[in-house]
């Protein structure tokens, strides 16, 4: 079976992380279908710890075993990292 594709930037690919419980439990993911996903995410007690979106497929793929790879000290780090991004990120949206 052939991977979809989302080179075009029609399907964009997300990656997540995803805290369940303890800072130590997380959850790495793939998905083409973000609101789906949260959908789904939304009822299981899990928090959205990270979150990012890729054009094309393989390098979501190569990211997603990346973070699996990693160790869980370098993970909480690029945790630390994308939050301290996404709240300067959403500051100076509402700055405009």
């Amino acid at each position: 079976m052939e991977a979809p594709s989302c080179t075009n930037g029609s399907t964009p690919c997300w990656i997540y992380i995803l805290q369940e419980g303890k800072e130590t439990d997380y959850q790495i993911g793939y998905t083409l279908d973000l609101p789906e996903r949260m959908r789904k995410v939304k009822g299981n007690g899990a928090r959205l710890v990270y979150l990012r979106k890729f054009d094309d497929i393989s390098d979501a793929i190569g990211h997603k075993l990346f973070l699996e790879e990693i160790s869980q000290a370098s993970l909480r780090r690029i945790i630390r990292m994308y939050k301290k991004h996404d709240r300067h990120s959403r500051n100076m949206n509402t700055e405009n």
